[in-house]
């Protein structure tokens, strides 16, 4: 990267980055495998302008599993570029850059993949792509790489070995004749110098042996080790049609009412323990939401487990002046370790099920837990991350459990200290 006539990376990248744009530079497609906080957001940065500056007229993308992440990453690039007046023009909304070589930068998130068909890619960043679903790169990304011989990068923390992205990092590692355009390389947290050794050895101490092994050494494990486990055989059916009024029951569902820029979320879950009911919204009037939210739990003659924080007191009291039976549910940090884990007995188990909405998914699969010196276990989104998917699906499935179904009285045998022995084990 530093040749003579060549835009050089600025700050530097450290030894294990330079190891990733080596393999760039001599393999189409390079699979990253990186360990927590290893700089892969950062280097992806630096070789997407670098590329947009050495090839004039470049196309590259930045694809995010979801939208604020994407977000936030456009304005970083963005902020650099205009310091050092590299840009020809911009567009905000539409999260795109041209430079003054005419190569054009842009960011998308994986939400939604058909829209994400459009012109030929000279290169391809996959942020946390191991939280992307496989069609994005077979039947999307990929083909758009084909007439332009663009490359790809794809960095992410492993989420175990039935996903896709094991499958490439293999191909990456293969001596196969016909694997030569794949390049592999696992990258742990300790790769990057700025790491402090102790903070390592401070999460091998704290953290379970598996999770330590994936998210610091970057190992692919036989199952994902975060939050929430066997998602992917929890991922049925489809959700009900707007207009097919149900007659079966009884249902029950979870709602997480928006606080800022968060979203609301409505899960419906029937006797069996299946989502069929999803709804996401934000930045509506209340009218229009309590509408909507009425008209939802009327169809199922639902009982909603309504967050009861901040306004929710309100809310509560407007459903049920609507004839919609709600309660609340306070959420605080001890209850929302309970509801947290209620939802990881659920899933580990198999006893409810949902269809593959890609904000739900994203947002479980991303969830992340933390021990605090007093032993306590603190649940949330990342930063910058959203969790209204994920409390949603839990106040759902709280419900659902108090319901006392078939699988709810199996459910109501499990304590959570239970599943902390057996995760710690």
């Amino acid at each position: 990267m530093n040749r003579p006539g060549v835009v050089k990376l600025r700050p530097a990248p450290h030894a294990g980055q330079q190891r990733l744009l080596a393999l760039h530079q001599t393999h189409r497609f390079v699979s990253a495998c990186c360990g927590r906080r290893f700089g892969k957001t950062l280097v992806l940065l630096m070789l997407m302008l670098a590329t947009g500056l050495n090839r004039p007229g470049a196309v590259c993308w930045w694809v995010d599993p979801i939208h604020y992440l994407a977000k936030r990453v456009f304005r970083m690039m963005l902020k650099v570029v205009l310091a050092t007046r590299l840009h020809a023009d911009y567009a905000k909304s539409e999260m795109r850059i041209e430079l003054l070589t005419g190569s054009v930068l842009e960011f998308h998130s994986a939400e939604r993949e058909d829209r994400l068909r459009g012109e030929g890619l000279d290169l391809a960043c996959l942020n946390e792509a191991s939280l992307m679903k496989a069609v994005l790169w077979d039947e999307i990304l990929y083909p758009m790489l084909t007439d332009r011989g663009g490359k790809a990068v794809m960095a992410y923390t492993p989420k175990g070995m039935g996903h896709w992205t094991h499958e490439k990092h293999q191909w990456g590692l293969s001596a196969e004749p016909e694997r030569a355009d794949y390049a592999a390389i696992s990258l742990p947290t300790a790769a990057n110098p700025i790491i402090s050794p102790k903070l390592i050895a401070d999460a091998k101490r704290d953290l379970p042996a598996e999770s330590f092994r994936q998210e610091y050494l970057a190992e692919f494990l036989p199952d994902s080790s975060g939050v929430f486990r066997n998602l992917h055989a929890c991922v049925a059916g489809e959700l009900d049609t707007p207009h097919v009024i149900p007659v079966a029951g009884p249902y029950v569902g979870g709602l997480d009412l928006a606080k800022h820029d968060d979203f609301t979320v409505l899960d419906i879950i029937d006797a069996s323990g299946r989502l069929v009911w999803h709804d996401r919204f934000h930045r509506m009037d209340w009218p229009v939401m309590k509408s909507r939210i009425i008209e939802a739990a009327a169809r199922y003659r639902a009982h909603l487990l309504v967050e009861s924080n901040s306004i929710g007191d309100v809310v509560i009291d407007d459903l049920r002046a609507a004839c919609v039976n709600a309660t609340g549910f306070a959420t605080t940090g001890r209850s929302k370790q309970g509801l947290i884990q209620g939802l990881m007995v659920a899933l580990e188990q198999g006893l409810i099920s949902f269809p593959p909405v890609p904000e739900l998914l994203t947002e479980l699969q991303i969830f992340e837990y933390q021990r605090m010196p007093g032993g306590a276990v603190r649940y949330s989104a990342p930063e910058g991350a959203h969790d209204d998917e994920v409390i949603a699906l839990a106040l759902a499935a709280r419900a659902y459990r108090e319901m006392g179904g078939p699988a709810g009285r199996q459910w109501l045998n499990i304590k959570p200290q239970e599943l902390q022995t057996q995760k710690a084990a």
